[in-house]
């Protein structure tokens, strides 16, 4: 059975270079099957921050290898579950 890992980014205003991202997705865009961006504003302090949600599939090694290059980016944190 093929593995299922969804995976969420936040991407803060203080990300050093947003461009960073999309050259990564890129790289792995042959297990991202879905990928929905939202724009949020943290409350009173009007920062602007987004969220990627994405579904892959296929192998783990991968899952992890993508999610490593995600968290050493600056601004960007990830968070996980699988199935």
């Amino acid at each position: 059975m093929e593995k299922i890992r969804i995976i969420g980014l936040k991407v803060s205003s203080e990300i050093a270079d947003p461009k960073q991202i999309q050259p990564v997705f890129t790289m792995y865009g042959n297990i991202i099957r879905t990928r929905l961006g939202l724009h949020e504003e943290e409350g009173e302090t009007g920062k602007r921050f987004g969220i990627i949600l994405m579904e892959l599939v296929g192998d783990e090694e991968q899952f992890d290898a993508l999610q490593a290059r995600l968290e050493s980016i600056e601004g960007v944190s990830v968070q996980s579950m699988d199935f």
